[in-house]
């Protein structure tokens, strides 16, 4: 008891001094590195008890931190079951004394309708899958996790879904090398992004690459353009595409809330970039990521509902912002990891409104709630020729 009891004091520290908006697992990194007594079962422990912290046991309402925290692992231990569109069942049981309904559905009047809301409820209590992308063969991985006992699920060829926290690196090399992380909803997002051979492709928000990569892995022979605001994910981008054998690429370090760029490098040369540039954008904007909410559950209880319409407005600035580099004739893939009709639909609405050269073809939630993953919004914009 007197384990449990430490454990309690640190979980106490630990949610009084993080306050978001970073991820709560890296703040825990620094938090355990102030904390050296903590043992390995210590910290297994504790990140247990805080990801049960953010789920449920935040919007319980009766009871100390540690009575709340024994109720939430008794609501978790068995598999959440929805309710239709209403609360998922273990929640309904709760009375409003005990539940603070308010806090815990804070958010739904954002979500989009095309989202069943009991799934979104559930998928922020439940821990995901960890989800695989196979790059090349699948076969001998499904050996491989059979004759291992690894429990998986493949929803479509090369996508493979495991308990998070499998241990995969006693894979032999060359098939470990093989694979890539990549949310379900991701992988089904990359795959209805449609370029031809030897279209010229803008990147805009690339983040570490993983949609570009997808192209590039489907054998298609581009002229590839990546750019992030952030130097450090696109110096993850360059590692993450080396190790995938592409090195065919241009990258600009450039916010575009603030300014389009002027010129990629590409390995000693400065590539120049003008209006009706790209055959295609990728445009993966930023966003409030309440689509992936189940990986980050702190996120929901310390994310402020006026940030939606400040996400919207950043959305709606890099689309104005990369348009004039598209060609007539060319598409736009917009896309976010959101359930938010302001983001989404919304800001698309509006950007039509604005722009009668711009056509809208058709957009799609690639929701894997249900499935232990995320889900994404994919929109395709046309640049009207003529």
């Amino acid at each position: 008891m007197e384990y449990f009891g430490r454990r309690i004091r640190l979980l106490e520290e630990m949610l009084s001094e993080y306050n978001g908006p970073g991820p709560f697992h890296l703040f825990l990194k620094q938090f355990f590195k102030k904390h050296p007594e903590c043992g390995s079962k210590d910290r297994k422990a504790l990140r247990e008890m805080a990801y049960v912290y953010w789920r449920i046991s935040c919007v319980l309402k009766a009871g100390t931190l540690e009575e709340r925290l024994r109720d939430g692992f008794e609501i978790l231990k068995e598999p959440m079951r929805d309710a239709g569109e209403d609360l998922p069942e273990q929640l309904r049981k709760l009375t409003d004394t005990s539940l603070d309904r308010e806090k815990f559905a804070q958010f739904d009047d954002f979500l989009t309708e095309r989202i069943n809301k009991a799934d979104w409820l559930v998928s922020r209590m439940q821990e995901p899958r960890l989800w695989l992308r196979i790059r090349g063969e699948s076969d001998s991985v499904r050996k491989y996790f059979h004759s291992n006992t690894i429990g998986f699920v493949e929803p479509f060829e090369g996508c493979f879904g495991v308990e998070n926290g499998t241990d995969l690196r006693n894979m032999p090399a060359g098939l470990f090398k093989r694979i890539e992380v990549q949310d379900i909803a991701s992988q089904r997002a990359s795959g209805l992004i449609q370029v031809d051979h030897g279209a010229r492709v803008w990147d805009c928000c690339a983040g570490s690459g993983g949609k570009s990569l997808v192209l590039l892995d489907r054998g298609i022979q581009m002229d590839l353009y990546v750019s992030d605001k952030r130097q450090s994910i696109l110096h993850n981008l360059s590692q993450r595409f080396r190790s995938a054998g592409y090195s065919n690429y241009a990258q600009c370090t450039c916010d575009l809330s603030r300014s389009a760029p002027g010129s990629f490098q590409k390995d000693a040369s400065k590539l120049s970039v003008g209006s009706e540039y790209f055959d295609h954008i990728i445009c993966d904007v930023p966003c409030s990521g309440s689509g992936t909410w189940g990986r980050t559950p702190e996120s929901w209880t310390t994310f402020k509902s006026g940030e939606i319409g400040r996400y919207a407005q950043l959305q709606t600035s890099i689309l104005h912002r990369v348009w004039p580099f598209l060609k007539p004739g060319g598409t736009v893939w917009y896309l976010t990891c959101s359930v938010f009709e302001a983001e989404n639909e919304m800001v698309l609405i509006g950007f039509l409104e604005a722009n009668k050269e711009c056509e809208f073809v058709f957009d799609t939630y690639c929701n894997e709630l249900a499935q232990g993953g995320d889900s994404l919004y994919l929109a395709r914009l046309l640049k009207k020729s003529g």
